[in-house]
This record gives C-alpha cells, structure tokens and sequence, in this order.
C-alpha cells in the first residue's frame, strides 16, 4: 500500500512538471535561449528545483535538462544551501536539484541559478501559512446505485486582512474486489479523483482540466463551509477504502500560473495570445508555493 501511494506521488509530481515545461513552449521562447525553471514547493517535500533550456515553437520540443548550473536556494534572503544535481537516470542526463531542506510555513523563498551560458536567473515566492480548516465530515460514500458518488464538506476560516487563493486536490486508495476470469480476487488501488464544487465560490480554475483552484472574494474573512462531490468507488465492492482532501493554501503566483495556463489551453486560433504567467527573472517558467492542510477519512 504503502508503495502504491509513493507512485502515486510520483506521477502527480511528474505530471505537474512536464506540463509546466511543455506549456512554457511559447512565442516568446522563439526569441532568445533561455533557462527555463520550474519548481512548486510545499511544506510536505523536500526543496526540488527542475532546470532546462528553453524550447522554441517549431523544432524539437523534448526536456534537455541542464545539469552544470549552481542552484543557490535562499530563506528570508539568507543563503542556507547549494543544490546539487541529482540524475533519475544511468546516464545522469534527467533529474532535479535537490536538497533534504524542508520548507517552513510563513517563511519566503528564492533561487539565483547560474549558468556560463545561459547567465544568472532568479525568483522567489512566499510559502503561506496552513489553510485554517475548523471541521470537515464525509457526508456519504455511494455505490453502484448513486453512481459511486461521493460528497465531502469542511469549513475554511479565511483571514479577512488578505486576498487568498486556494487549491483541492484528492486521491484515495484502498482494496477492492473484482471479478476477472469469473473469479473474485482483491487488488490495490489508488488514484485521483477530479473534485467537482456543490458550494459556490469564486475565480475557479482547473489544473489541467483535473483539479480545483479557487478565490476567497466572495468569502473574504468569513468561515466558508465548502462541499464538494467526487467519483469514488463502488463501495459494495471495496474490502478497504481511504480518501485524502487536500486543501492548498496557495501563492498569488501559484493561482496565476494555473489561470493563464488554462486559458492558453483553450485559446483558439486567431484568438488574442495568451501568455502564460512567468515569475523567472531572465528565463522562463514558475517558481510557486503551496502550504498544505490534509484532511484524512477512513471510509471503510
């Protein structure tokens, strides 16, 4: 199980990386070589920073990782460590810079990459306090005659003093039964699963498509209880079944990547171009925060 879920891990954290480089590959990128750098740090992962050239709209647009720049990762303007290149492969030509360093809530963060080619570029953002969750409850887990669906409330108290933007995200794993080649046998999943809002808020985004982000502007500084429903599974059918609501208190910079990105994914042809939100000094890509607060349910 415990595997199951660190692959799980695995492929999100991949997914969210490959798509934040292949949607840099925009008309600007044509212009001038550049680094490209992607990193989305949290309060649950160490510090991993992606670092790539940058591709242009025509020609190959596959990932050339960068690996002989010097990665300085600063903490409130100190300089607390240099990252080194960790490669995922035999060949050391794919991988991240890497340090054991877990970022604290509350506290701002930033990167000066150097490189003999491509220069020096930096970023930096702010890794905001945990979402302040007051309860959260399972409302009900369905089967096969409410189509598996399941709903899920918990009440968020915003802080009035500041416009906040938040982020859901939701898995769930356990055992279920299933019958192949006309024989019952139990398997393991775990997986995702797309959140969809019953509540009303604002300014919703969608990461890729899949998950929820939203604003507090029609909550500002109140206690918003928020339900949301999702495709589970069969509960007749699961011998064991956990689901996890994540709940991101996310950067402004962190909402703007995901916002921008969803209307270049959708612009178009002839539509007015859409640039994708870009908080690299000198390169491309996104350097972004999220502090996360996890909401853990045994269903049954």
């Amino acid at each position: 199980m415990k595997f199951l879920l660190q692959l799980f891990f695995v492929l999100l954290l991949t997914m969210n990386i490959s798509s934040c480089e292949k949607d840099f590959v925009v008309k600007e990128q044509t212009d001038a070589k550049r680094m490209t750098v992607n990193c989305n740090f949290d309060n649950y992962r160490v510090f991993t920073v992606y670092v790539t050239e940058s591709s242009s709209l025509s020609g190959n647009t596959s990932l050339k990782p960068i690996t002989d720049a010097r990665v300085e990762l600063f903490e409130n303007d100190s300089l607390i460590a240099v990252l080194p290149f960790v490669p995922t492969d035999t060949g050391n030509t794919f991988g991240s810079y890497k340090t054991d360093f877990f970022p604290t809530p509350g506290n701002k963060y930033g990167v000066k990459i150097t490189h003999p080619v491509y220069g020096i570029v930096t970023a930096e953002d702010v890794l905001l306090n945990l979402p302040q969750i007051n309860y959260y409850a399972l409302e009900s887990y369905g089967n096969y005659t409410t189509n598996s669906d399941v709903q899920f409330r918990f009440q968020l108290h915003d802080d009035g003093a500041t416009e906040d933007y938040y982020r859901i995200i939701l898995w769930q794993w356990g055992i279920q039964k299933l019958l192949i080649d006309s024989i019952w046998q139990t398997s393991d999943f775990a997986y995702g699963a797309k959140p969809e809002l019953i509540s009303d808020v604002s300014d919703t985004v969608r990461d890729n498509g899949y998950f929820l982000l939203f604003s507090d502007k029609n909550f500002n500084g109140t206690d918003k209880e928020i339900k949301i429903h999702f495709f589970g599974v069969d509960s007749a059918f699961a011998e064991q079944v956990n689901a996890v609501v994540e709940l991101q208190h996310v950067s402004k910079a962190h909402y703007e990547y995901y916002r921008t990105l969803e209307l270049y994914q959708h612009a178009g042809y002839g539509a007015e171009p859409v640039h994708v939100y870009n908080n690299i000094n000198n390169g491309y890509g996104i350097f972004m925060s999220s502090a996360i607060n996890s909401m853990y349910v045994q269903v049954k």
